[in-house]
């Protein structure tokens, strides 16, 4: 770089600088002067009320329960059904099934294992029917059914 070319870039570099620090030093920022009164902010408690009302849960009802399936070592899935109460709509309901089938090992005390393989095969209004995988052993399947109002 030949010495003109780095006079020209200190000056550039300079007036930068010089441009820079007189617009901090002078600059202002706008008015801190509202540019209109305040808006009226308080509500009453019969409108917190409604909002209450209107943020409550959708939920009519809570159904739960489990279903216990035997000891099947052969052939496909087994299949089962279980009565419940209270009636639920079928049409408005959600069904959940626990995410494993839990079964009991007779072998050893207190000991559990667990499996994934439950699914839902039909929901009435007072019936629910779950289908598992088979294995040698007991399996526990626990639901939960939720009706929309």
């Amino acid at each position: 770089m030949k010495s003109e070319e780095k006079n020209i870039l200190l000056i550039v570099g300079l007036t930068s600088l010089l441009f820079i620090t007189f617009t901090v030093i002078t600059g202002k920022a706008g008015s801190l002067e509202p540019t209109a009164p305040p808006q009226p902010t308080m509500v009453t408690l019969d409108q917190i009320s409604a909002q209450i009302a209107a943020l409550s849960s959708p939920i009519g009802k809570v159904v739960r329960g489990v279903i216990t399936f035997p000891d099947s070592t052969y052939g496909g899935g087994v299949e089962l059904s279980q009565a419940f109460s209270p009636a639920v709509d079928p049409n408005r309901s959600l069904v959940m099934l626990s995410p494993t089938v839990t079964s009991e090992n007779p072998g050893a005390d207190s000991s559990w294992v667990a499996r994934t393989g439950a699914c839902l095969i039909e929901l009435t209004e007072t019936q629910i029917t779950v289908r598992v995988e088979p294995l040698p052993v007991v399996k526990k399947v626990s639901y939960q059914i939720i009706e929309y109002k």
